[in-house]
């Protein structure tokens, strides 16, 4: 790793450039159409193998931003937007690395041909040791700080005790972030669906979202609610979300009007 070279100056927010080899998987469109999903899973899909460069970020350098070139399409972000986004997440810590790929989501034609044409995925997250998030460009900011948040959750769920709590509630409390068209079965992941989804709300720009969620699902908002708070009032200072203040106020109302 290097602070700089000839390849220019780092971005705002980046430490050190360098470079690492990546697997990552895009939608193959040479092959299909298919009739089944399982059918499209097992045939539709590209594996590539790629050496990008690696920013690694100034505030935590356990987290890199990798990608095939520095400059952004139109309508994406670009590496310093990235940067930013990740070190509004509570604690940055949990994701280790976001890979941009200029291409289409494996899911995306599938997810045409059965919701209807124009409808695509942003992310694909990976879990188990890389805890890394896949974005496929053009990606807006909107878009990648919720796609980002409901990362973080997802990486959370695998770290936290209260999950337990929250699996408890299954269906005692209605859920209607998801449609229930859209949503897994019970032995799918549909509890930490519903994590993810609540916790990407939390974190989201809307001031007045936890008070919805406060009125629609007070357990599991008084769950995650603790969440959050034990993660801002433990995170090391210097590691502290650029939106501190705000996610703060959130786990204060959400404790306050939940319980």
């Amino acid at each position: 790793m290097s602070p700089g070279s000839e390849d220019g100056p780092l971005p705002d927010g980046i430490a050190e450039r360098g470079r690492r080899d990546v697997i990552y998987i895009t939608a193959d469109d040479a092959v299909g159409p298919f009739e089944t999903q399982q059918e499209y899973i097992d045939h539709g899909q590209a594996y590539w193998k790629s050496s990008m460069d690696a920013y690694v970020l100034a505030r935590h350098a356990g987290t890199a931003i990798l990608t095939r070139g520095a400059a952004a399409p139109d309508g994406s972000m670009s590496i310093a937007e990235i940067a930013r986004a990740l070190e509004e997440l509570p604690d940055l810590r949990l994701v280790r690395e976001v890979v941009v790929v200029d291409g289409t989501h494996p899911l995306d034609r599938w997810a045409s041909k059965t919701l209807g044409d124009g409808t695509r995925f942003l992310s694909m997250i990976e879990q188990a040791l890389s805890l890394s998030v896949t974005l496929y460009r053009p990606v807006d900011a909107a878009k990648t700080r919720a796609a980002l948040a409901n990362a973080w959750w997802a990486f959370a769920w695998n770290v936290r005790a209260e999950t337990t709590e929250f699996e408890s509630i299954g269906e005692e409390e209605p859920f209607v972030l998801i449609p229930r068209q859209y949503e897994r079965g019970p032995t799918e992941g549909a509890d930490r669906d519903r994590w993810c989804a609540l916790g990407e709300v939390i974190l989201g720009p809307n001031p007045d979202a936890a008070s919805v969620l406060a009125s629609l699902d007070p357990r599991r908002s008084t769950i995650m609610a603790r969440v959050l708070w034990d993660v801002l009032t433990t995170v090391p200072s210097e590691l502290r979300s650029r939106r501190y203040s705000d996610f703060m106020d959130v786990a204060e109302y959400l404790l306050a009007r939940t319980q």
